[in-house]
């Protein structure tokens, strides 16, 4: 039943005329309504002035700002499964400290204060609605639209910022919004990555600290997903990507979905990626800064003396510090190349991510290297 029930969400708040929220209640066994103190809600008569006229107060508390930050630290949404429901529900009434409304055209309180940023402003809530962004045209990758795209990268980010009960739902509670993308576009989703703008999307990082960034190990959940690790996801460029600098990218040559049976680490249900790039070593990690997962390291070239610098970051422990750590390139861009930090499983030819990089100083020594190709697997 919750399988069938989770796989509809996206039509039953597609579809709703209206839903509401209790923002007051700080779990279900509360109701809609709270006790709100009255001179929250109105202005406070203090006294008549020499003129005879009254003199009231009003609190600041509904503020724009003040309100966007109570509105985040409401309890229900800091839940993981109300993401969705608020960005594909066309319009919902919220009860708590005040009432607020809100739309795919506003935002706004009981007391007329609008709130004009967040996921209400440039959201998939918005785009959802029959009209374009004048500005739509210019947001592509090859060719492509990529205005929902870049929309898609707000709502992870709050997605992954919420809370979810079980992490096997990191997936299933963002499903009804990768759905709604995919009925308006066409693309394809795997394991929450968009296939048509893959080298892209490889370009996740992960913003938790240390102690919130950490594998819960979802069965068949490649390492080059986001959907494997829990904490707070961002996208590394954004917008930038969208118009990459210089000449290279890597190639997506496949992606395949193994079957248990075909494992060859005893894990099974894995999602390889065939990338087309070329391999670096990673080396000269400066330990002393490794404790929240960045670091500075130095990218050799495997058949030459070339050798650049760069930033990382990892998604996760580093481990053992005589790991061979590899720097795999995926974009470039104005201000360096953007890689993945890969370490190889055995002796498989197959790689694990464990992180992002980018280049900080000039890629001259290593440039010729990037014009001889090879494929490799990730998983």
């Amino acid at each position: 039943d919750w399988e069938s029930e989770g796989a509809s969400m996206c039509g039953v708040y597609r579809n709703c005329y209206l839903a509401i929220g209790a923002l007051g209640a700080a779990d279900s066994q509360q109701g809609l309504f709270s006790k709100r103190d009255p001179l929250l809600c109105k202005p406070c008569w203090m006294f008549k002035n020499s003129a005879g006229q009254d003199v009231f107060v009003e609190p600041y508390l509904f503020d724009s700002n003040i309100l966007w930050s109570w509105w985040n630290c409401a309890a229900l949404n800091l839940r993981g499964w109300v993401v969705q429901e608020r960005v594909l529900a066309t319009r919902t009434l919220n009860f708590g400290v005040s009432l607020i409304w809100e739309c795919r055209e506003t935002f706004i309180n009981e007391f007329g204060y609008q709130v004009i940023h967040g996921l209400n402003s440039e959201s998939l809530k918005n785009l959802l609605r029959p009209t374009k962004h004048e500005n739509e045209d210019d947001r592509t990758i090859d060719g492509k639209d990529a205005t929902y795209l870049i929309s898609w990268y707000d709502i992870l980010s709050a997605f992954t910022n919420s809370d979810l009960s079980f992490a096997s739902d990191r997936l299933p509670a963002i499903k009804g919004i990768i759905q709604a993308i995919e009925d308006l576009t066409g693309w394809k989703n795997l394991v929450g990555m968009w296939e048509p703008f893959m080298v892209h999307e490889l370009m996740w990082q992960i913003t938790s600290s240390a102690e919130e960034a950490r594998r819960p190990g979802i069965s068949g959940m490649p390492t080059w997903s986001w959907a494997g690790l829990q904490g707070m996801v961002t996208h590394k460029y954004g917008e930038e990507t969208l118009n990459p600098y210089g000449g290279f990218r890597a190639q997506i040559e496949g992606i395949e979905t193994k079957a248990k049976s075909d494992a060859t680490d005893g894990q099974g249900g894995e999602v390889e990626l065939r990338i087309k790039s070329r391999m670096f070593f990673l080396s000269g990690l400066r330990d002393h800064e490794i404790m929240g997962y960045r670091s500075q390291a130095d990218i050799r070239s495997i058949s030459s003396d070339g050798q650049v610098e760069a930033r990382v970051r990892f998604d996760r422990p580093p481990g053992n510090p005589h790991f061979f750590y590899f720097f795999l390139p995926l974009v470039e861009l104005h201000d360096g190349v953007v890689g993945l930090i890969l370490l190889q499983i055995g002796f498989t030819g197959r790689y694990q991510r464990y992180g992002l990089a980018t280049t900080t100083t000039s890629i001259s020594s290593i440039r010729r290297d990037l014009q001889d190709l090879r494929t490799y697997i990730l998983v």
